[in-house]
């Protein structure tokens, strides 16, 4: 039996780098320890993120009540327009307001769920299974 030399290589690799800044505030693997896809690596400071993430949730409820408000006058407006008590000009004027009310509910949660987003990003977790290599990420570390 002959031996011929032989090449290993990866079949996928992955440099992991996070995709927001902040404090590394836990490590959560060693080189050469055996991951699989969706396992966490490492944390990224969140406060920051959380405080945006309820501002954008607080932004949403006042939108929602915006809306509430636009759709009760709307339709308040609406069922009086029969009756000659309010003029066309108003109730055209409810429903421009209704629908700009709810423009601003779904730009909100657009904000939302862009903030949640990034929220979740300070958890870097690794897109394959496979073996950690070099580990330069270090708690207390700016990314």
């Amino acid at each position: 039996m002959s031996s011929r030399p032989g090449r290993i290589i990866a079949s996928a690799s992955a440099q992991i780098r996070p995709q927001v800044g902040g404090i590394i505030t836990a490590v959560e693997v060693q080189p050469g320890q055996a991951v699989n896809a969706g396992d966490l690596l490492f944390t990224i400071n969140d406060q920051n993120y959380r405080a945006e993430v309820a501002a954008a949730e607080a932004s949403v409820a006042s939108a929602t009540a915006q809306v509430s408000s636009a759709q009760a006058k709307f339709d308040r407006y609406e069922a009086l327009a029969g009756t000659n008590n309010v003029s066309q000009a108003d109730l055209t004027t409810a429903q421009v307001e209704l629908a700009q009310a709810e423009a601003t509910l779904q730009t909100a949660n657009a904000q939302l769920q862009l903030k949640q987003i990034t929220l979740d990003q300070t958890r870097v977790t690794t897109p394959i299974d496979g073996t950690v290599g070099a580990v330069t990420a270090e708690i207390g570390s700016l990314v």
